[in-house]
């Protein structure tokens, strides 16, 4: 599977000018290559094995790549890379913008932190809420991270909003799909009468 996972020369060209640039090291090792540390961070999120088992072919160890994600998405390139992928697309006529379809998950988090609470549907342990807008074809659209212990209906119009202007076609850039589907934990006929979602 490592062998066959290569990052596409066109993502790679459209991410490589938002990275930081970096300190060059005076002592130690040279720092692994940007390009690698990015293979292995995708290969991570497509299979989803442990940092820790990271296949060594790679060229990158599993500590290497979470620290370089780290960073990358403390200095926003993450969410500028998800910005752009998107202006492309939609200039490109491949996001439905008919409907918007709004569900959330549930993940512990052991280790804590400031986006986590205790969850009513896991014993009250600790953990974390994705909520998560995608196109009619599973495009995403936007994602908020909340505690554990946040009602799904109250993330339903920030996460409509954040999705924000998205550019990429002649006139005035979309903000919102037409509509919006959502399961019932996430409307109310408040909320649903607001944004056009059918629940």
């Amino acid at each position: 599977m490592a062998e066959s996972l290569h990052v596409d020369d066109g993502l790679w060209a459209v991410l490589e000018p938002l990275l930081p640039e970096r300190e060059p090291r005076r002592t130690g090792r040279p720092p692994v290559d940007d390009r690698i540390a990015f293979t292995a961070i995708v290969f991570v999120l497509v299979t989803d094995v442990p940092w820790r088992v990271l296949p060594r072919e790679i060229g990158c160890s599993g500590i290497t790549a979470w620290r370089r994600l780290r960073d990358w998405q403390a200095a926003g390139v993450l969410a500028r890379l998800h910005r752009e992928l998107l202006r492309r697309l939609n200039a490109t006529g491949r996001i439905d913008w008919s409907v918007g379809v709004v569900d959330g998950s549930h993940i512990r988090a052991l280790r804590g932190g400031p986006l986590t609470g205790p969850s009513p549907v896991d014993r009250a342990r600790v953990g974390s809420k994705h909520h998560l807008i995608v196109d009619l074809h599973g495009v995403p659209l936007g994602v908020a991270l909340t505690g554990g212990n946040r009602n799904d209906v109250t993330q339903l119009l920030p996460l409509v909003d954040g999705i924000g202007a998205i550019a990429g076609k002649p006139g005035r850039p979309r903000q919102r799909p037409d509509q919006v589907i959502a399961d019932a934990a996430m409307t109310t006929t408040s909320t649903a009468a607001n944004c056009g979602a059918a629940a």
